[in-house]
């Protein structure tokens, strides 16, 4: 009997050809560095009409990273786990008065503190599987190429907002 194939990763293409580990490891340094090197009014400028600014952004991945941290330990510890979903949208009513200092800091700090648990899951455990009710079944090694694709699309959006001064 084959295994389900799993749902396709909608960070994908953000993530191409990348090893997913390494850009979990390069990519909150690559977002400090360039955020710190830009202008402080970058913080309210967006990289197009309607979208996130870069503070916004920064409050998102803080907000993701928590999330991806609880769900890799939840994946890692207990057998039949179901990710619980959330909205984005209604998370970033949550946090409006973070600065984009303090969001930065919690997103890249919490990935420092991580990075061990991440190498040994990915060593140890990339094909354990677990459930999300609208993916269905899903293993460790994707939610870490999720992950990985996920930042690197706002990667892509805070150079273009830093880069626009």
């Amino acid at each position: 009997m084959s295994k389900p194939t799993m749902a396709r990763n909608p960070y994908a293409e953000d993530l191409g050809p990348r090893d997913p580990l390494i850009a979990l490891r390069e990519t909150p340094d690559a977002i400090r560095a360039q955020v710190e090197g830009a202008e402080l009014s970058a913080a309210d400028r967006t990289y197009a009409p309607g979208k996130w600014t870069l503070r916004q952004i920064l409050i998102h991945l803080a907000q993701v990273e928590l999330v991806f941290q609880n769900r890799l330990r939840m994946a890692l510890t207990k057998d039949d786990y179901v990710i619980q979903p959330f909205e984005q949208d209604d998370f970033m009513t949550i946090d409006p008065a973070a600065t984009a200092s303090q969001a930065l800091g919690v997103y890249h700090g919490l990935r420092q503190f991580s990075l061990p648990a991440i190498d040994r899951a990915a060593a140890e455990h990339s094909d354990r599987r677990f459930r999300h009710p609208d993916f269905g079944e899903l293993s460790i090694r994707w939610l870490l190429e999720w992950a990985a694709g996920h930042e690197l699309r706002h990667w892509a959006q805070i150079v273009r907002i830093t880069n626009d001064e």
